[in-house]
C-alpha cells in the first residue's frame, strides 16, 4: 500500500476501515467477542481504530465476553496458585489466577507440552503407536505450538468453547499461545477443577452437575454434531454460582471421524494415564468396562459420550453420594442402557434428562426458573403459589437458600408480578420460635416459608447487592416490605440504632461537607437545591415493558418439557427395572453381530 499513489492508498484506507466498522458492529453477536490485537486491527486507521477498540469494550460491557479485552501479552511469571487438573504422557492441564491486572478477573487454564519418558503412572503400552495415532487424529502438538492458527482441527478442539456460548459449557473468553514453551493459556470465567471440590459437594450438588452435563452433551451433540470424548472428572469446572460446566474438549471431534479406532485410542489412553477410579465402574470391572466401551455404530453417534457420562456419574455416586435412595433407580439405568455392550440400546442425552431423577422438586424449580420466560402467567402464578408446599418445605433449608433464592431475587422474576407472592414470603421472615406447620391451609398460606436465622445468614447479603441496583421497581419492591427485613440489614440500620437517627445525621451531613470541600461534590446539581449528594434524576426502568398476554406462544408452538414427546417404547428404558436385553430388536441385532 506505501507504494502506491496517495488517491489510490486514501481508497484502501476508506475501504478497510468500512469493511472493519462492519466486523466490529456485526460480528461479535453470534461468535463470541473480537480482540483488539488481533491482526485486522492494524490496517485501520487511528480513527476507526479508536472507533473500534470502544465499539469492542462497549461489547465487553454489555456481558458478551471478557470484563477486559488488552492487547498486552500475558506473563507466564506473574500466575499464582498452580492446581493440576490433569495430565497425561504428552500435556499437563493446570489452573491458575494471576496478579497481571488486565487479567486478574479471569481463570487461567493451561496446557503444558512435555514428556515424561514413561514415568511412574504414565507408563504406556506401546508409547510410540499410542502417539503416532493420537498426533494423526488429534494433532495436540500443533495444538499447544500454535492455538491461533485458524485449522479445522483448531475448530473443533480450542475455539469451539470460545466461539460457542452455553450456560453449561465453561465460558472461555480468549486463548492465548505462547510457541516458545509449548504452552496454551485458554482465558475462562472464574472457576476451579471439580476434583478440588467434589469432596465436599452433596447430593444436591450432583443432581444439578448431572443435569448441567447432560444438558452440555445434548447441546454439542444436537446443535455442532461433535463428539466431545473427554467426559471425565477432569474436564468438569464449578463456576462461581457452583454451577457445574463441561470443559475439555482437546479430543473433540465431529460424528463424521468417530469409528472404533478412535474409541478405542481414547479408552486405552484413559486406561493408562487416568486415576483407577475413573476406568471402572460401580457395576463392572475394569476390563468389562473397557470391552464395553469399544463398542461403537455411526448410527448413534452418541453412545461413546453417553457411556463416559454413566461411568463417570455412577463412580461419583458410589464414592460421595450420601442418598442412595434419590439415585438408585437412576444409576440402573445408566448400568442397563447407557452402559450396554450394543450402542443402540444406549439414550441420548435429550431421551436421559427425561427421568423421574429430574422431576426432583430441586431440579424441576431449577429448570423453572432457567426458562422462566418461557412459561404463561399462569403457569407461574400456579408455580409460585405451590412453592410453600412442594418445594420449601420439601427440601433442606440450606439447599432452598443456595441454590433457588438467587433465582428468585434475580430481575427477571423479582420484577415480574406473578412473583410477587413468593417475594413477600420471602422478604417477611417467621420468628424462630414461632415455625409454621409444614402443611399449608388457607390459613397460613402467606406465612413465610423462612426463619430468621436462614434469612439472616442466606438472604441479608443478597438483599444488600440489590439495594445497590438503580432500578425504580426493584427499589419501590425493597422499600414495600422494608418492615419485614430492616432489623438485618446492618450497615446505616446498625448505626442509626446504636447511635440514634440525630447523630447518625449529624454524620452524614459532616461527611457531605467535607467531601464538599474536597471537590468531590459540586456545589450546584441541575435540578437538585436540597441535597448536594450525586444522584441520578431518574431511576432506570427494568420491568417488562410488554404484557405477558401479548407474547404468548401459539400452542403448536410450545415446547414440551415433561417427555410428552417420547414413545412408550423411549419411556420404558428410563425405568430402573427395564431389561434392555429382552428387546427383541436388539435380540436380533446381537444375532446379525
Amino acid at each position: 500500500v506505501s507504494g502506491r499513489p496517495t488517491i489510490q492508498r486514501l481508497r484502501y484506507q476508506l475501504f478497510t476501515d468500512i469493511v472493519g466498522v462492519i466486523v466490529v458492529t456485526v460480528g461479535p453477536t453470534s461468535w463470541g467477542p473480537l480482540h483488539t490485537d488481533e491482526a485486522w486491527i492494524d490496517c485501520l486507521s487511528p480513527y476507526c481504530r479508536a472507533a473500534c477498540s470502544y465499539r469492542l469494550k462497549s461489547e465487553v460491557s454489555m456481558g458478551n465476553g471478557s470484563s477486559a479485552i488488552s492487547g498486552e501479552p500475558l506473563d507466564p511469571k506473574l500466575l499464582q496458585g498452580s492446581l493440576l487438573v490433569d495430565q497425561t504422557f504428552m500435556y499437563d492441564v493446570t489452573s491458575h489466577h494471576t496478579i497481571q491486572r488486565a487479567y486478574s478477573h479471569q481463570q487461567i487454564i493451561k496446557f503444558s507440552q512435555v514428556d515424561r519418558q514413561n514415568e511412574g503412572r504414565l507408563r504406556l503400552n506401546h508409547r510410540a503407536n499410542l502417539q503416532f495415532c493420537l498426533e494423526r487424529h488429534f494433532q495436540l502438538t500443533d495444538l499447544l505450538s500454535n492455538a491461533s492458527v485458524s485449522s479445522e482441527t483448531l475448530t473443533y478442539h480450542f475455539q469451539i468453547p470460545t466461539k460457542c456460548r452455553h450456560p453449561c459449557i465453561l465460558r472461555v473468553q480468549r486463548s492465548l499461545s505462547d510457541p516458545i514453551n509449548n504452552n496454551l493459556f485458554l482465558l475462562t470465567e472464574p472457576c476451579l477443577p471439580l476434583n478440588f471440590l467434589i469432596a465436599s459437594c452433596t447430593d444436591a450438588d450432583l443432581l444439578l452437575g448431572a443435569r448441567s452435563i447432560l444438558n452440555a452433551l445434548n447441546f454439542i451433540h444436537t446443535n455442532l454434531s461433535i463428539s466431545h470424548n473427554n467426559v471425565r472428572a477432569t474436564s468438569i469446572f464449578v463456576s462461581s454460582d457452583t454451577s457445574w460446566k463441561l470443559s475439555g474438549f482437546e479430543f473433540a471431534l465431529p460424528f463424521s471421524k468417530m469409528d472404533t479406532t478412535v474409541v478405542e485410542l481414547l479408552e486405552r489412553l484413559v486406561s493408562n494415564s487416568a486415576e483407577p477410579e475413573e476406568v471402572g465402574s460401580a457395576f463392572q470391572s475394569t476390563h468389562t468396562v473397557f470391552q464395553t466401551a469399544l463398542a461403537f455404530h455411526p448410527a448413534y453417534p452418541f453412545c461413546y459420550d453417553i457411556f463416559a457420562f454413566s461411568r463417570l456419574f455412577s463412580n461419583l455416586v458410589n464414592k460421595y453420594g450420601k442418598d442412595s435412595e434419590l439415585f438408585s433407580d437412576f444409576l440402573q439405568v445408566l448400568h442397563k442402557s447407557c452402559m450396554h455392550s450394543q450402542p443402540r440400546a444406549r439414550l441420548p442425552p435429550a431421551q436421559l434428562m427425561v427421568h423421574p431423577v429430574f422431576r426432583h422438586p430441586l431440579a424441576s424449580s431449577v429448570n423453572f426458573f432457567e426458562n422462566y420466560m418461557a412459561y404463561s402467567d399462569e403457569e407461574k402464578v400456579k408455580f409460585f403459589h405451590s412453592f410453600k408446599e412442594k418445594i420449601a418445605t420439601q427440601l433442606p433449608i440450606e439447599v432452598v437458600c443456595q441454590k433457588l433464592v438467587p433465582f428468585c431475587l434475580h430481575s427477571t422474576v423479582f420484577l415480574d408480578p406473578p412473583s410477587q407472592f413468593l417475594i413477600v414470603q420471602l422478604l417477611y421472615p417467621y420468628n424462630d420460635s414461632q415455625r409454621p406447620t409444614a402443611n399449608v391451609t388457607p390459613g397460613n398460606e402467606n406465612i413465610s416459608w423462612l426463619s430468621y436465622t436462614a434469612f439472616k445468614r442466606y438472604v441479608s447479603p443478597l438483599i444488600l447487592g440489590k439495594f445497590r441496583i438503580r432500578e425504580r421497581q426493584t427499589r419501590i419492591t425493597l422499600l414495600e416490605r422494608f418492615t419485614g427485613y430492616v432489623h438485618f440489614i446492618r450497615a446505616l440500620g446498625e448505626l442509626s440504632r446504636l447511635l440514634g437517627a440525630v447523630e447518625t445525621l449529624n454524620v452524614l451531613r459532616q461527611t457531605e461537607i467535607r467531601l464538599t470541600h474536597q471537590g468531590v461534590f459540586t456545589t450546584a446539581i441541575k435540578h437538585s437545591t436540597n441535597s448536594q449528594w450525586p444522584r441520578t434524576h431518574l431511576f432506570s426502568e427494568a420491568a417488562p415493558k410488554i404484557g405477558r398476554q401479548q407474547r404468548e406462544l401459539p400452542a403448536s408452538e410450545k415446547r414440551r418439557t415433561d417427555g410428552g414427546t417420547l414413545s412408550l417404547a423411549q419411556m420404558a428404558a428410563l425405568s430402573g427395572s427395564y431389561e434392555p436385553n429382552s428387546n427383541p430388536i436388539l435380540q436380533q441385532a446381537a444375532l446379525e453381530i
